[in-house]
């Protein structure tokens, strides 16, 4: 019961369920190989070397050569408040653009022209949007900064949308930083330029159409969806400002 609620707990970190078992048995192994940690764990050793690496990008897992082999050794639990701490600092940000947007949001909403917004969540408001751009057909104008979780969300529904987005000929301009330059290469009629890494966002933004979507990448994704002509020629505006400043 208590390794449950120590599971729970580490889930509630961003963690997935596996992730956060691989630290808690490495923190009481104090140290192990990957075969090691496989073997407690009961799972292949690839599996728990993948478990490794993504525990290791996360700063709770720290290695030594030794021995010709590596060892791994689980970081302190203090480590788990810093990931804490950025957390609630990402909510704070989200909270700063939310309150930076709402004057225009709300010089929109008084206007007499008509203004259609939805508020969806989870993977499946995600999923919606994407089909309407399959159904709109139009050019897509992306700021997002976090496909890596983008790409672990969707999975294979992020595949079949890629192939049915390039057959339809759509095509994407997208502002993204740096550090995600590896994973969008691989995708066609995708035009990227990239921004300082200070602008790295838990929110993302879509724009196509007369349609903008608005993601907050929470624990469970909020999307806010907009449409309207006004409000999306606004935004585009600060998406062609930003084009020219990104390289």
């Amino acid at each position: 019961m208590e390794i449950y609620y120590q599971v729970e707990t580490l889930k509630n970190l961003r963690l997935k369920e596996n992730e956060a078992k691989a630290y808690l048995t490495l923190l009481t192994l104090q140290e192990a190989t990957a075969s090691k940690l496989a073997k407690e764990m009961k799972i292949e050793r690839r599996t728990a070397y993948d478990l490794l690496q993504k525990l290791s990008k996360l700063g709770l897992v720290g290695w030594i050569e030794k021995e010709r082999k590596t060892f791994y050794r689980a970081s302190t639990p203090l480590k788990l408040l810093e990931i804490l701490e950025e957390r609630e600092n990402s909510i704070k940000k989200i909270r700063k653009k939310l309150i930076k947007i709402l004057p225009t949001l709300q010089t929109i909403s008084e206007r007499k022209e008509k203004l259609t917004a939805q508020i969806l969540f989870g993977k499946e408001g995600i999923k919606t949007i994407y089909n309407d751009e399959l159904k709109e057909k139009k050019p897509v104008y992306v700021i997002c900064t976090s496909i890596d979780r983008t790409e672990d969300l969707l999975k294979h529904f992020l595949i079949q949308f890629t192939k049915k987005r390039i057959n339809l000929g759509i095509k994407i301009k997208m502002l993204s930083v740096k550090s995600q330059e590896k994973i969008l290469k691989k995708y066609k009629l995708l035009e990227v330029k990239y921004l300082p890494e200070e602008y790295l966002s838990p929110a993302s933004l879509t724009i196509y159409s007369n349609k903008l979507a608005i993601h907050l990448w929470s624990e469970e994704p909020i999307t806010v969806w907009i449409e309207n002509e006004e409000v999306v020629k606004q935004f585009l505006k600060y998406f062609e400002l930003m084009w020219k400043i990104a390289k």
